[in-house]
């Protein structure tokens, strides 16, 4: 089965990108319809970076994660919806470890119908991992999130570095905040999946100039 991972922007389109944004919008439709009582299409647009993980043989998205930015010189960007649960207090703790900028992870998503005939592949687990990569590659300092406590989705962001910074509720659910700083990035334990992600990585298509890493060329991982 071969995957191939990307990087775009959904508001900056080609045509390739076009079907890209259409693919994965729908996908995060249909894993997060019911999860909120309300799905804004807002929330995907704002995203400066999209990713997925796709299966090449059946065209479909496999996983997503989106990213948004944020820079505490900018109060806008502060009063954000998304940044609200990080107070002054928790952005003063970043600063003080150097940390201005900001990369959000958000929507985390796995295919349902693949999820449920493939649970021995760790989707999730993939695609975050190449999550921490992209950052690392990125310009910003920090790297934010918000992570479901119900799901252990949390659990899952503190292996690869993140750490607890409280807890609140969103919506009915229990979340933990969580925060990395630049080059605290941890690698999975596993070393299949590790070896697995480094290769994605180096297979990516990359058609964002956000991420700063070079584009490498355009080719399709075989993954027996």
């Amino acid at each position: 089965m071969k995957y191939q991972y990307y990087l775009f922007n959904p508001r900056i389109l080609t045509d390739e990108t076009a079907k890209l944004t259409n693919q994965v919008y729908e996908t995060w439709k249909q894993v997060y319809d019911g999860i909120f009582e309300s799905l804004h299409t807002d929330d995907f647009y704002r995203n400066e970076v999209i990713t997925c993980l796709k299966d090449m043989e059946t065209d479909e998205v496999l996983a997503f994660h989106m990213y948004s930015v944020f820079d505490d010189r900018a109060s806008s960007h502060l009063e954000h919806r998304y940044m609200e649960p990080f107070t002054p207090e928790l952005v003063k703790k970043f600063q003080a470890e150097g940390a201005h900028t900001y990369m959000s992870l958000e929507y985390l998503g796995v295919n349902t119908s693949y999820q449920l005939s493939k649970p021995g592949f760790k989707v999730a687990d993939i695609i975050s991992a190449l999550s921490m990569k992209a950052f690392e590659a990125s310009p910003w300092d920090g790297l934010l999130a918000v992570a479901r406590m119900d799901y252990k989705i949390h659990e899952k962001a503190q292996r690869f570095g993140m750490r607890p910074m409280g807890e609140i509720m969103r919506g009915k659910y229990p979340c933990q905040l969580l925060f990395l700083k630049k080059h605290e990035t941890k690698e999975l334990s596993d070393p299949f999946l590790a070896k697995m992600v480094t290769e994605l990585w180096n297979a990516k298509i990359n058609y964002t100039d956000l991420i700063s890493d070079q584009p490498v060329k355009k080719r399709h991982l075989k993954i027996a």
